[in-house]
């Protein structure tokens, strides 16, 4: 009998701790519904601008980055988002729900553009090395570059793009307690490249937990 008492109090308590973990999720998800729903749209910031939005941080030990980005995905917001990781920032540009640009200042080794094309996409390595050295690559980014003069087909520079890009959300939606920074009132001012859903690209990195 003492063994039955026991075990039913275990479920008992077992019963109490997810349902106050439920609780505790609904009131988080609220109020990061609040919290966002008061972050305006906002416009292109100059020094004139009066109403100018100023960019919000989300505390990394509250919010996930995957609970954050889908958030703004399901909101169709725009702006840009900053997600300080532990060896790498991420950079996403968003326009009413779509990824127009996303990079990182230190992608590691394997996942910058011409390793991918190189190792991923069967593009020659003498070839990518002599338009880089020939300077024929001036302020454009790569991508660009090397589509806009035919030195690699439009297509595989595409498809290459989206490759990096999925491989940086991989690694964006593994960091621990990042904060991420939401700009609303930064505006992109990118090269031509893949636009891609934010929901589409969240839903295809699986989630870990």
């Amino acid at each position: 009998l003492d063994r039955v008492v026991i075990k039913l109090r275990e479920s008992a308590n077992a019963g109490q701790e997810e349902a106050q973990q439920d609780k505790t999720q609904q009131i988080l998800a609220r109020a990061f519904e609040d919290v966002l729903g008061n972050v305006a749209l906002g416009s292109p910031r100059g020094p004139e601008d009066e109403d100018a939005v100023d960019p919000f941080t989300f505390d990394g030990r509250i919010f996930s980055v995957r609970e954050i980005l889908n958030f703004l995905a399901d909101s169709q917001r725009s702006g840009q988002v900053e997600v300080r990781g532990s060896t790498e920032t991420y950079f996403l540009h968003l326009d009413q729900g779509t990824l127009v640009g996303a990079y990182s200042n230190n992608s590691p080794a394997g996942c910058r553009l011409g390793e991918i094309l190189t190792e991923e996409f069967q593009v020659d390595p003498e070839v990518l090395e002599k338009f880089l050295s020939g300077g024929r690559q001036g302020v454009l980014p790569l991508g660009q570059a090397l589509a806009e003069q035919a030195v690699v087909p439009r297509d595989i520079v595409y498809d290459a793009l989206c490759f990096q890009i999925e491989k940086m959300f991989e690694r964006c939606l593994s960091e621990e307690r990042a904060d991420v920074i939401y700009d609303p009132g930064c505006k992109a001012d990118l090269a031509d490249g893949p636009t891609l859903r934010f929901a589409d690209i969240l839903l295809n990195v699986p989630d870990p937990r």
